[in-house]
Parts: C-alpha cells; sequence; structure tokens
C-alpha cells in the first residue's frame, strides 16, 4: 500500500483541530504522492516527516477552540437550506425516492396495527394470567374428538377435584334467539347463558348494575350498550323487561359496555344459567355445549394440574372414565390465536401473525434498499460538487451531515405520506380483514415515538452510505473526473436489487398459489349440489309451522322441493357415538347429520346401494339411516352388505336402509370422513334447525320474493334470512384463505412496484456511468438494439439470479402451507415461470426507460460529458 507513515498522520490528528488535521492531512498527501512518483518511497516518507517537523516549527499544529454555539446553529440553518434547494432541483427523482419509501412504511404502518391487535386478544383481562379454558377430548376405541367445549360437568369437576388450585369456574353456552321490539320480531344471535360467576372472572365493565347479582336469578337478562340502544334507548334498559318470541319476560338486570374488538368472547346479550331448563345445566357427562374457564390461584400451575388430571378422576370415577373422556387447560391468552387443536370456537391463526410480520420486514426491507439505490445513483451526479466543497475547505465530517440532513428530510416527508396513505389503506385494509383498526397516534403517544423512531432509523440507513461514499472522494481525482467508484459498492447495491427482485418473485409466487388452492377448493365438485340451493335458519315458531311452510313453499313456481337438516350439508361438525346391533358393544364415534324427507333429491346426493329414507317418519320411534362410503369402509362392510345393518343411536335403534357417494359436508382443508344420516322421530324439536330449498330457473329475485311473500303470511313473527349455499361455501368456509389472498394480491403488486423502483434507481446511476460508453459505441456503428442488449444484459442477470434464489425458497413455503390441506393442488412449476416472466418484464421496462433515452443521445454531446 503506497500510504505515508501512520504515526506522523496520527499525530497531526492529535495535535490540530479536526478541520484543521484534515486540511493539512490533505496538502500533505498531495505532497507525499507526488514525491512517491518522482523519488520512490523512501525520498517520500523523508518528505513526509519534514513536512511534519515544519508545521510543529511554524507551530501549525495545535488545537483550535471548538466552534461555538451560534457556529453549530449556522451550520445545521446551511445543512437544510442546501437540502431543500437539492429537493427542487430533482424534483423526479425526489417524488420517486419518497413515493416508494411512504408505500413501504404505509404498509408496515397498517400490518404492525394488524399484528398488535390480534397478539392482543383477551389480555384486557384483569385476570388474564390465571384465567384458562377447559376442553376435552372424547375418546370411544380409536375414534376421538377435540372440541373447545366441555360438559355440564367439567367445570364443577375441576373445582372439586383441584380445590386448592382452581379458585372459580364459569360455563357459558351459545344460544339463538328471538326478541320483540318496537319494530317486530329481532333474531340475536350472540346471546350466551352463563354462570352468576361471569364477571368474577372476566373484565367486562358494568354501566348498571351489580356484577355479582346480574346473573344470579333466573330470567335474568344483562345487555350491552348497542343492546340496550337497540331495544330501549341508550339510558334506559335497566330494570325493563324483554320479551322473547315463546312469550318469556326476561328482566335486564345489568347493562355492560361492548365487549372490545380484541375478546374471543363476543356477545350482545347474556342470560342467567338458570333460566335454562335445570336437566341442561346441571353437572351431567351426556354432551358438551359448554365453554368452560377456570380461574386459577395466584400460585397455582396449570402444567401441574392437568398432569395430575387422570389421577383424581381416577379417583372420583374409575380409571375406565380416562379411557372417555381427556380434559386440558389452554391459556386464556393462547385461544384465540394458539388453539388450532380444539375446534368449536371462532379463533384466529398464529401462522397469519408471522405472514403477515415476515411481509411487512420484506416490504419494509425493500423499501430502504430502494431508497438507499436512489439516494446513492443520483448523489453521484453531485461528485464535482463535493469536490469543490472540498477544495474551499469543507470536512469529511460536514459533508457527511449535509448528505444525512438531506436523507432526514427526504425520511421526513416520506414518514407524513406513509402516515396519510395508512390513513387512507385502513378502510380497505380493516374490510379485507373485518377489524376495525385506527392509527390513533393522538391517543396512543407511543405509536408517535415509534413513528419518530423509525423516521430517524431510515434517515440514517438511507444516508450513511452515500453520505459515507461521497464525502470520502479525493477532490484532485473528482474534479478530473475519476469518481473513484469501489467495485465493492457496485456489488452491494447489485446485491440488493437481486435481494428485491428475490422478495418480489417469492411473494409473487406465493399469491398465485394461494389463489390456485382457493380456486380449487371454491369450484371443486363436493358430491352435493350447492348451486342453486338455499339454506332457511329456523326459529322455535317457524318449526312449529313447518309442516304448513313446506306446503305453500311447494306451490310456488320456481321451487323445486324441500328439506330439513340440523346442519349445513357442506359445513358439519357435529359427531356423536353409535354401538349394538351389528357393530357389536363398543362405541364409536361418528360425524352425524340429522335430516327430514327428502333431503337426497334436495341436496344431489347420489345413493349407490339401497334405498332413499321413507317419506314418512317410522311410526315405531325407531331410526333409518344412510351412510356414506367412507362410514362403510370405517365399519368393515362392502356397500351390499352394509344395507340392512343396525346400529343404535341415541339409546334407539334403527336399520341403514342406503350408501350414498361420498361428499365433501367438512371444508376442504378435512379429508372426507365417516358420516351418518338419520331420520326419525329423535330428529323433531329443535335439531332440524335449517330448511333447504331447491330452486329451479334463473328467476332467484322473483322465487325470494314470493318466498318471503308466503313466510309473511304463515309466521310473521318469524324472521326469515334466506342463504345461497354457494355463497356460504365461498364467503364463509373460506373467508380466512380468500381474505389472505386478497391482501397477498395486493401486497406482492406494490412489492414489485417498489422493486421496480430500486431497479430505477440502480439503472440510472449505471448508464450515468456509462454515457461516453454508450456514445463511443454509436460511432463505431452500434445499433440502438445493440445498444440496449449492452445496457439491458447485466439487469437480465441479476434478475435471473434472483428468480434462482427464490424458487426453492417458495417451493419450500408454499409445499409447508399446502401440507394444511387435505386436498392439495400442488405446487405449479408454471406459476414460478409466470412470476419470473413478470419480473423480467418489469426489469426490462425500467432499464429500457433509462437506455432508450441515453441510446438516442447525440454522441458528439455524449462524449463532451464529463
Amino acid at each position: 500500500m503506497n500510504r505515508p507513515p501512520k504515526l506522523i498522520t496520527r499525530l497531526v490528528e492529535r495535535l490540530a483541530s479536526p478541520r484543521e488535521s484534515e486540511i493539512i492531512l490533505g496538502d500533505m498527501y498531495e505532497e507525499f504522492e507526488e514525491r512517491l512518483k518522482e523519488s520512490g518511497r523512501l525520498r517520500a516518507n523523508m518528505g513526509y516527516f519534514v513536512d511534519f517537523a515544519s508545521l510543529l516549527l511554524h507551530r501549525v499544529l495545535r488545537r483550535k477552540k471548538e466552534p461555538s454555539s451560534n457556529f453549530f446553529t449556522m451550520l445545521i440553518s446551511n445543512y437544510l437550506k442546501v437540502g431543500f434547494r437539492q429537493l427542487g432541483r430533482q424534483k423526479l427523482h425526489n417524488t420517486i425516492n419518497i413515493a416508494g419509501l411512504a408505500v413501504g412504511l404505509a404498509v408496515t404502518f397498517v400490518i404492525t396495527l394488524f399484528v398488535l391487535e390480534e397478539i392482543s386478544h383477551d389480555r384486557f383481562h384483569t385476570k388474564a394470567d390465571r384465567l384458562y379454558l377447559l376442553p376435552m377430548t372424547w375418546k370411544f376405541q380409536s375414534t376421538r374428538i377435540d372440541v373447545a367445549g366441555s360438559t355440564s360437568a367439567a367445570g364443577p369437576l375441576m373445582a372439586e377435584l383441584f380445590d386448592k388450585e382452581i379458585e372459580n369456574f364459569v360455563r357459558i353456552e351459545h344460544l339463538n334467539k328471538v326478541f320483540k321490539s318496537e319494530q317486530g320480531s329481532m333474531p340475536e344471535n350472540l346471546v350466551y347463558a352463563a354462570d352468576s360467576t361471569f364477571f368474577d372472572l372476566f373484565t367486562f365493565p358494568l354501566i348498571a348494575g351489580n356484577p355479582r347479582e346480574a346473573l344470579r336469578e333466573p330470567n335474568s337478562i344483562v345487555l350491552t350498550e348497542r343492546a340496550a340502544l337497540k331495544y330501549f334507548g341508550k339510558n334506559e334498559a335497566f330494570g325493563q323487561t324483554l320479551t322473547e318470541q315463546s312469550g318469556r319476560l326476561y328482566k335486564v338486570t345489568a347493562v355492560v359496555k361492548d365487549p372490545p374488538t380484541t375478546s374471543h368472547i363476543r356477545f350482545d346479550m347474556l342470560i342467567s344459567m338458570s333460566s335454562l331448563p335445570k336437566k341442561e345445566w346441571e353437572p351431567n357427562w351426556d354432551k358438551s355445549p359448554f365453554n368452560t374457564y377456570v380461574l386459577l390461584e395466584p400460585n397455582a400451575s396449570a402444567a401441574a394440574i392437568v398432569a395430575d388430571i387422570p389421577a383424581r378422576i381416577e379417583k372420583r370415577y374409575s380409571k375406565e372414565h380416562n379411557d372417555h373422556v381427556e380434559l386440558d387447560l389452554i391459556p386464556m391468552t393462547d385461544v384465540y390465536l394458539k388453539n388450532q387443536k380444539y375446534s368449536g370456537l371462532q379463533n384466529s391463526d398464529i401462522r397469519y401473525v408471522y405472514i403477515f410480520s415476515t411481509i411487512a420486514i420484506l416490504v419494509l426491507v425493500i423499501a430502504v434498499i430502494n431508497y438507499m439505490n436512489l439516494s446513492t445513483a443520483r448523489s453521484m451526479e453531485r461528485a464535482r460538487e463535493v469536490g469543490v466543497r472540498k477544495v474551499v475547505g469543507a470536512l469529511r465530517m460536514e459533508l457527511f451531515w449535509q448528505f444525512i440532513s438531506e436523507s432526514i428530510l427526504i425520511s421526513f416527508a416520506s414518514v407524513v405520506l406513509a402516515v396519510l396513505l395508512a390513513y387512507m389503506l385502513l378502510p380497505v385494509f380493516n374490510g379485507l380483514s373485518e377489524k376495525n383498526l385506527s392509527l390513533g397516534l393522538f391517543q396512543h403517544p407511543e405509536r408517535i415515538a415509534a413513528v419518530v423512531f423509525i423516521w430517524l432509523l431510515i434517515s440514517f440507513l438511507g444516508g450513511a452510505y452515500p453520505a459515507m461514499i461521497l464525502s470520502g472522494f479525493r477532490p484532485i481525482g473528482v474534479l478530473k473526473g475519476k469518481l473513484g467508484t469501489s467495485g465493492s459498492g457496485s456489488i452491494l447495491r447489485k446485491s440488493l436489487v437481486v435481494f428485491q427482485f428475490a422478495i418480489s418473485i417469492l411473494l409473487i409466487v406465493s399469491t398465485l398459489t394461494i389463489n390456485n388452492q382457493l380456486s380449487f377448493m371454491v369450484n371443486k365438485k363436493l358430491g352435493v349440489d350447492k348451486e342453486q340451493l338455499v339454506m332457511i335458519p329456523l326459529d322455535s315458531l317457524a318449526r312449529a309451522n313447518l309442516s304448513t311452510i313446506r306446503t305453500e313453499l311447494a306451490s310456488i313456481s320456481g321451487v323445486e322441493r324441500s328439506s330439513t337438516s340440523s346442519s349445513t350439508p357442506v359445513n358439519n361438525g357435529a359427531k356423536t357415538t353409535v354401538y349394538g346391533g351389528d357393530i357389536g358393544d363398543k362405541q364409536l364415534l361418528i360425524y352425524n347429520l340429522g335430516v327430514g324427507p327428502d333431503v337426497v333429491k334436495t341436496t344431489g346426493l347420489e345413493i349407490l346401494a339401497g334405498n332413499d329414507l321413507s317419506a314418512e317418519i317410522p311410526a315405531d320411534g325407531s331410526w333409518e339411516y344412510l351412510i356414506n362410503e367412507s362410514a362403510v369402509e370405517f365399519f368393515g362392510w362392502t356397500n351390499e352388505t352394509a344395507v340392512g345393518k343396525r346400529l343404535m343411536l341415541w339409546q334407539t335403534d334403527g336399520v341403514i336402509k342406503g350408501v350414498v357417494r361420498d361428499f365433501h359436508f367438512l371444508p376442504l382443508q378435512k379429508p372426507i370422513e365417516p358420516l351418518l344420516i338419520h331420520a326419525g322421530k329423535g330428529n323433531g324439536g329443535a335439531f332440524l334447525s335449517k330448511l333447504l330449498v331447491r330452486i329451479e330457473g334463473d328467476n332467484f329475485e322473483g322465487v325470494s320474493s314470493a318466498i318471503q311473500e308466503r313466510w309473511r303470511k304463515i309466521v310473521p313473527g318469524s324472521p326469515l334470512d334466506l342463504v345461497f349455499l354457494d355463497d356460504l361455501y365461498k364467503n364463509v368456509l373460506y373467508r380466512s384463505e380468500s381474505r389472505l389472498s386478497t391482501i397477498m394480491n395486493i401486497f406482492s403488486t406494490l412489492a414489485i412496484f417498489i422493486a421496480g423502483l430500486g431497479l430505477f434507481g440502480l439503472a440510472s446511476y449505471t448508464i450515468m456511468q456509462r454515457t461516453k460508453e454508450l456514445g463511443i459505441r454509436k460511432v463505431l456503428g452500434a445499433s440502438l438494439s445493440g445498444l440496449l442488449m449492452v445496457v439491458s444484459r447485466g439487469f437480465m442477470i441479476l434478475v435471473l439470479v434472483a428468480f434462482a434464489l427464490a424458487t426453492p425458497v417458495s417451493w419450500y413455503l408454499m409445499d409447508k402451507w399446502m401440507q394444511n390441506f387435505a386436498y392439495p393442488v400442488g405446487f405449479n412449476w408454471m406459476i414460478v415461470i409466470a412470476a419470473g416472466v413478470a419480473s423480467v418484464v418489469v426489469a426490462f421496462g425500467t432499464v429500457f426507460y433509462h437506455a432508450f433515452g441515453a441510446a438516442r443521445m447525440n454522441p458528439a454531446t455524449t462524449l463532451r460529458t464529463e
């Protein structure tokens, strides 16, 4: 290395002030280089030492006083003045820079709000750290089902067995009710029956009423603010009476604030548990409709309790009891995001939090990289300015802070624009994610602090690299036209572009794969003819008049036929036990669907063996069954031998009338399971809660109007809700996948847009450096297409490298994601090729914009360019 002696350099830096040392060393370096060329290394070193001695002799090297505060004020003022001038001179460049960074920041702000809201679920309860959900698992031989609900006996049993570890418990059961009001009958789906201990465990503040007494007496009801306003007015509900459709009266014993959006327990009304028939809430192990929560003592360990449950149950009952029932504890704060094992609760998935967090980080990284590339590319045009400033005495640190101040201005504009964009994006994102997110900067000062921190961090990250490069230029080299760009800097910029496009390709492949999987699920033939099939929920009044309703509907032109069922045919999650008859004494868990007459023809099921269910319910009270092919295999029969087999359901004997072809009665994330379709007297009452109506022709609006007219005539006090099964299938069962697909579409578009801006910056910088080369090539006869190829080749290589890096990563991630589905579409390599082609098109278009302008310039002009 041809550098002067380090010791002398350090002494100069030590003895002089920073400003003086930089000026002195600059002069000494130039003298050293001249001597080195003329006389060699030895004479150059000696001359360097003589110069140092001369400076000492003439007392040039002495520490100067530090600049006054007034000087610093003037310096900062000058930084800002020059910064604003530069913003005005490079309008297009700065607009692109600010816009790209603002879009990335806006996306990051919105996703951060989503993630913060997701992870804050149920943490508002003052006793959240001691609250646990009590789910259970039913086990019969090789069959089992994990449910979030538990029986009415589970809570009291745990309180009895662990009286020193469990402080209290509460059971809640979801109900569907219809209440009368001045506007008519009002169906309510967010109604729960709850034990009187509800407000002891949960923190839902009351506006009126006593929390300890509100749910103690029968026929007591607690209303939320919105429910109170709906029926009585804002401050008039407490002490009033609410009438159920059946005529039963409930007294409003409390009014509670609306549950926050971060609560997985959503309710509009709470009814005292003692309002239900005693047989439903007295401790028993028959069915499990309750969600049970327990409050542990301050020093109790949930893990120790769970480990000790089998032993205490065996002591309380018998060892065989553990063969059928398994209890567990899930922390309250994990129920919403980390409860994928137990079915029965509307919750989210922690994987979505990870996905969106990763997207936010990647988009922000792309935006910052883009900002750095654009800043570096355009700032290189100011190399001569840097040289002149250094010649007239500017120090490296002064130049460094000049560029940092400009970065602060640009990033400040980006942050302000990002906040405005976030405000505009939030309504769209809230609609897609079904949230009610808000920036709330003035309500949350910590968010303002976070935005300021991000602003300063990006200012230094984005401005430090170009500031260091430019402030380090040697004046003599710059003024001679030698920018002195390093190979390492070029490699870094190209690496950043490769990283940008690799992320973009990954997002594109992921988005298209998710869309492909969703399209497959929505359009797959289910074995149930869901097209033109309407479902109508039935309340008690409608069920009492069901025969009349079906007769009237049959007389409507366009109504082909109708039937009833206990659940939606494409989303049935109910399991029960069967035993006896031809399956012996063993009990087995199996999915079941209760139906009324004519269900096969109404739903379009295909009978493979035997016959359809009878048109009339058997007079002897026995069951009639249809089973699917999976059930035939499950029981170890064949289609033909299954017909006529007998088994017991709910202590009643029945016979299998036929076998139907397998159909998807569960969402397509799950495989087809054994299913028992049953009809008989046991399906009376509230069990058959869905009316299925098959419509023919295309006059849906006319038929719907006729149904509504007949309905109001027969049961005017009963609400009518027409739901097309194909809409339910698309918009409800696959809502989360659909939301993820739409949001990924938006983010992928933004990512490729920001990455394109990054390439715009690199292309601008590179072509600026090759202006003379292009002029020489044109003089020597190169064609326009040849010049474009010369410039574009390097960028196409960068995109291809990004494609090669992104392909295996996208395959691995999407393969993992598709393992969540029982019927994955598989990884489509055509999607990868499409993503690569899209990236190449964007890259080529971006480079072509710069290259075309440079290639068309007059060679005489380009060759005069300094």
